[in-house]
């Protein structure tokens, strides 16, 4: 089966601030794309929850909501599909190629 993608996705670690009304997580990545991440996060963030997300290599902020949780893992922490509200390649600077 082909997915239709709007942007290549990379496999990147990137250290992510996560912020969600008063709630303050740092956070990995495991894939980056100009749309979004998989995120690593120690909080199951529900699906549609609004994020301000600050890159912590570029300094960059984005707004961004949860749209996929693939459940915890074996380490303890969540999958979270995250979607920028717009495309935002520059807020990966170099760890995203096109």
């Amino acid at each position: 089966m082909h997915e239709k993608r709007r942007s290549r996705r990379t496999a990147s670690k990137v250290p992510l601030e996560i912020r969600v009304i008063d709630t303050h997580r740092v956070v990995l990545t495991a894939v980056i794309n100009r749309h979004g991440a998989l995120i690593h996060s120690p909080v199951p963030w529900a699906i549609g929850t609004l994020l301000e997300i600050r890159n912590q290599k570029t300094g960059v902020c984005a707004q961004g909501r949860v749209v996929w949780s693939g459940g915890e893992d074996v380490a303890g922490s969540y999958k979270l599909g995250v979607e920028f509200e717009a495309e935002m390649s520059e807020f990966w600077g170099d760890d995203y190629r096109e």
